[in-house]
Order: structure tokens, then sequence, then C-alpha cells
């Protein structure tokens, strides 16, 4: 979302070797209740353009 794509993708693949069952669909079960939806929203479209799978 900072147009720092090349990062963002390399935290990806870091991210998927730590949690490698994480995608964008699961994503509220690890971040917690404590987000509000419009954070939530924008976290999951850009970690879906860093190339986290559905």
């Amino acid at each position: 979302m900072a147009g720092r794509l090349d990062q963002a993708q390399k935290a990806v693949v870091r991210l998927r070797k730590l949690n490698p069952t994480l995608r964008v669909s699961n994503l509220k079960n690890v971040l917690g209740p404590y987000r509000r939806a419009e954070d939530i929203s924008r976290y999951e479209e850009g970690l879906r353009r860093a190339g986290l799978p559905k």
C-alpha cells in the first residue's frame, strides 16, 4: 500500500514460512477480535497485493 511491493512480497514469503496455512480468508483468526473492520479490510488488500493467497 506504500508502494514498496518488492519488500511486501519478501515479507509475505517470510510470513508464509512462519505460518504456511495463512490465507487472506483466515487472516481474521490470526489478528484477533481487537481490530476495526476497515483496518482488517485494508490489511487484507495489502497482503493480497503482496501475494498472500486467498
